[in-house]
């Protein structure tokens, strides 16, 4: 199962959901019939979707830091595609003939998780 999109359009979100939140690293993900990147921090999280069609059922996560997608998308066209592939460690990016693979990050949900328990509090701040 392969998902595309541009390089232009992951640089944009990984810097958004990056810069939203203050964070250093950030994860991209498949799940839900949806790609987007997504960043945490003690005070929130962002998440960016983006446009591309993800088959239903399709699900893989891997982190990304800051100096890694800079060295990774720094030098690549906006317009070039990019391939998406999840794989059992994590995501698997091709592009341009680079053939990279980003390895899951732990606690993927971690923050959705706290944030709906966080809801959930009365009387307290």
């Amino acid at each position: 199962m392969k998902i595309t999109t541009t390089v232009g359009q992951l640089k944009q979100a990984i810097k958004a959901v990056l810069v939203a939140v203050n964070a250093k690293t950030c994860d991209l993900h498949v799940n839900d019939g949806r790609l987007y990147v997504k960043a945490s921090n003690h005070a929130g999280y962002c998440r960016v979707d983006l446009d591309a069609s993800v088959p239903k059922g399709a699900a893989a996560c891997a982190g990304i830091g800051t100096h890694t997608a800079n060295v990774i998308f720094g030098t690549v066209a906006s317009d070039m595609e990019v391939t998406i592939t999840p794989v059992e460690t994590g995501i698997r990016l091709r592009y341009g003939g680079s053939n990279l693979k980003l390895n899951h990050s732990n606690g993927e949900l971690a923050d959705e998780a706290l944030f709906k328990i966080a809801q959930s509090c009365e009387g307290r701040v």
